[in-house]
């Protein structure tokens, strides 16, 4: 699994408290950073993530994947499309991989990030989760 953006890390850390083999973390804050890595250890996931404190543009060179699965959760300021196309050029994700993207309603998504298609949106009060795989819909 890939969190990119990951903030606090609760995602991921939920991932591997249920068994996820690997995570890796994506966050550019320092002190959010540090606190991705003790809800790491408190989930005994050390042995099986690691934590990029970067930008996720930047982080993009070191991922190693392929992932089945990456959510992407910007703070609701920041434009993430053109890093979300860089990732989707990147084909980290497996064949049948796919990325969960959370953005604000009032700043719509696209059809397609690169080689990635829109499935399924959902509506969550001033969010929508929007689900991409690679090519057309499903």
């Amino acid at each position: 699994m890939l969190d990119l953006y990951a903030g606090a890390g609760l995602l991921g850390a939920e991932a591997l408290s249920r068994g996820a083999q690997w995570v890796d973390f994506v966050e550019r804050g320092r002190a959010a950073c540090a606190v991705i890595r003790r809800n790491v250890e408190v989930v005994e996931g050390r042995e099986r993530s690691r934590v990029l404190c970067l930008d996720v543009g930047r982080a993009l060179s070191r991922l190693r994947g392929p992932y089945a699965l990456c959510f992407a959760d910007p703070p609701y300021e920041e434009d993430a499309v053109t890093a979300l196309e860089r990732l989707a050029e990147a084909e980290i994700l497996a064949e049948t991989g796919l990325l969960l993207w959370r953005h604000p309603l009032k700043r719509p998504a696209p059809e397609r990030l690169g080689a990635l298609a829109r499935r399924e949106t959902r509506r969550y009060g001033d969010g929508v989760l929007d689900t991409y795989g690679v090519g057309g819909a499903a």
